[in-house]
């Protein structure tokens, strides 16, 4: 969910891998693009979003996370 435009995407994922989250990562931005929208930060629990390959991913793209506590999400990405 992007918590700026309220665009909604959903990608099922076969694992919590980083390879996977990434793959995922890469459909909803691409999904987001086509509305117009540019994905800035994300915001997330520390899981694999600690990951360095998908830390290096977010460094790559100029982008930014937040961290939450599991279960305190309160909206998961923010656009330009």
């Amino acid at each position: 969910v992007d918590e700026a435009s309220g665009l909604i995407f959903s990608s099922n994922q076969v694992s919590l891998n980083a390879n996977e989250t990434l793959r995922g990562k890469a459909r909803f931005e691409r999904f987001a693009q086509t509305c117009g929208v540019d994905i800035v930060s994300y915001r997330g629990d520390n899981g694999v979003f600690k990951s360095k390959m998908y830390q290096d991913d977010l460094q790559r793209k100029k982008q930014s996370i937040r961290f939450s506590g599991v279960g305190a999400h309160h909206g998961a990405v923010s656009a330009a």
